[in-house]
């Protein structure tokens, strides 16, 4: 699946958090689809990049399953107790 990261990395964020929820989306120009979209929790969604077509036209539409999450994707998830 592609994926796009849309976390903010100055300091002040991560510090806030290193949590992170996933959206699937696609590209409103090109079409492109499923996008998995990565945000830092407690901030909203927003277009995206796209990374085969360049515009910022990546919309979530939805969040997204367990089984669409790579392995990849799941940068620093916080470990349960």
């Amino acid at each position: 699946m592609i994926t796009v990261d849309g976390r903010c990395n100055c300091a002040r964020c991560v510090a806030r958090t290193e949590h992170i929820y996933r959206m699937v989306g696609r590209c409103l120009n090109c079409g492109a689809t499923p996008i998995l979209m990565l945000f830092r929790a407690g901030d909203p969604t927003a277009r995206l990049k796209c990374p085969l077509c360049g515009n910022d036209r990546v919309e979530s539409q939805r969040l997204a399953t367990a089984d669409e999450i790579p392995v990849a994707a799941s940068l620093k998830e916080p470990q349960q107790p």
